[in-house]
């Protein structure tokens, strides 16, 4: 029980510092960027701590800013650009983020099936 606890404290402690209340998932070490490694994890860990709010709200964050490339797979980086624009600033894709991402999403779909 106590680990539970304090699993679920580690949880809101992450979801405090890294993700923002529009989805956005914040690496702090790196720019203030959002990839897709980050946005992978995050969903993992919304769906192990049965968190559909965040699950849906990262997710929402995702599709509407990180497009696909011309090979259909996500964009890796997002972030402010050189004129202080927030955008896509790598659309090449991250296999690592790719993979999660699916896998979260399967988790998901079976979630919800049950």
């Amino acid at each position: 029980m106590l680990l539970t606890v304090a699993l679920q404290a580690d949880w809101d402690e992450y979801k405090s510092r890294f993700v923002q209340s529009d989805g956005r998932v914040i690496d702090k070490k790196n720019g203030n960027i959002t990839h897709s490694e980050g946005i992978g994890y995050t969903l993992y860990f919304a769906y192990k701590f049965d968190d559909d709010e965040t699950f849906d709200k990262v997710y929402g964050w995702y599709k509407q800013n990180l497009s696909k490339n011309s090979h259909g797979l996500i964009s890796w980086k997002w972030g402010k650009d050189e004129e202080d624009t927030w955008r896509v600033l790598d659309s090449n894709n991250a296999t690592d983020g790719d993979l999660w991402i699916a896998y979260d999403l399967l988790l998901m779909a079976k979630k919800e099936r049950r």
